[in-house]
Formats: structure tokens, C-alpha cells, sequence
């Protein structure tokens, strides 16, 4: 299983942590970059895990998520992301097996073309929110692991999706 860390500059505190790791960084270009990166990963079909550059586990989160049987599953971020109440983690650390992509191939495609209120935001935001929103809609719950993970960008707020408002 691949690791691939999605990026537009890895942090000092997330390159510390990945430095055991064979991982594959892949530069996000413009405001949609985000969304293409997450297009091509399923159009490969192979499972990953999607570690974003601001992320900060801890020593074997990376193992527990290759070692899980779930097809989805993530740590919660900053002890405030929790996957009650019908939402999901966030894309900090997450691991999609192949079987949740060949059972959700459209789930990136509807995403451009969706209604949803926080079309007002910039796109590379509207995955987290977008996979939150698809998924509660199809009563599918991500398997969680903890503890939580950190999050190593100062300004980065918590979003949560309820039926499609962003709170």
C-alpha cells in the first residue's frame, strides 16, 4: 500500500514524522489540485493512504492504518474530530482499500457538479467536506482510530458537515 503526501509545502514537524516512511509527495497545483490528486489516485484503483503536509502522528499510526481490515478508516485530528453523530474524519491520515473505491468510483466526479452551500470556499477545502457530505448521505461510517492526531498549521480551523451545512 502506497503513502502518498498530497502537498503545497510539507511542514517541518510533518517531514520529522514521515522520515521512516517510504512515501510518495505530490505537488498540488492551483486551486484544484486537491480534487485532480484525489481523481487520480481512484482512477488507479489501488489502496493508499493520504497523509496531508500538515499532519503530525505518532510513531506506528501509519502501520495501524496498513494493518486494519476496515476499507476506510483515519485518526481523528487535534482531539476535536470525532466521527459521531454521522460524520467522518478529516483527509489528515486516512487509508481508502480498494474495495471502498470500486464501491464509491463516482465519489470525486459528483463532487464539481454538486449543490452543496460551501461552494463559496476555495476547492482544495471542498474535499474533506465533500467526503464527509457523500458519505453520511449513503450511511457509510469511516472506522476510527486514536488517539487523535495533530495538526501543525496554526491557523486551520475544524469543519464539520451535518446534512450539508458547513458548521
Amino acid at each position: 500500500m502506497k503513502l502518498f503526501v498530497p502537498f503545497t509545502r510539507i511542514l517541518p514537524p510533518t517531514q520529522m514524522v514521515l522520515k521512516p516512511y517510504r512515501y510518495e509527495p505530490v505537488k498540488m497545483n492551483g486551486d484544484g489540485g486537491y480534487l485532480n490528486y484525489f481523481k487520480q489516485r481512484w482512477s488507479e484503483r489501488h489502496p493508499f493512504i493520504n497523509c496531508e503536509h500538515d499532519s503530525v502522528f505518532f510513531h506506528g499510526a501509519v502501520e495501524e492504518l496498513w494493518k486494519c481490515h476496515e476499507d476506510w478508516c483515519a485518526f481523528g485530528v487535534n482531539e476535536t474530530d470525532s466521527f459521531q453523530d454521522g460524520t467522518t474524519a478529516t483527509l489528515a491520515l486516512m487509508k481508502f482499500s480498494e474495495q471502498f473505491i470500486d464501491a464509491h468510483p463516482d465519489l470525486w466526479n459528483e463532487m464539481e457538479t454538486a449543490d452543496v452551500c460551501w461552494q463559496h470556499l476555495p476547492k482544495w477545502q471542498w474535499c474533506d467536506l465533500w467526503l464527509q457530505y457523500y458519505m453520511n448521505e449513503k450511511g457509510v461510517k469511516c472506522h476510527q482510530h486514536s488517539p487523535s492526531i495533530v495538526n501543525a498549521n496554526p491557523v486551520k480551523t475544524v469543519m464539520v458537515v451535518n446534512s450539508g451545512e458547513v458548521i
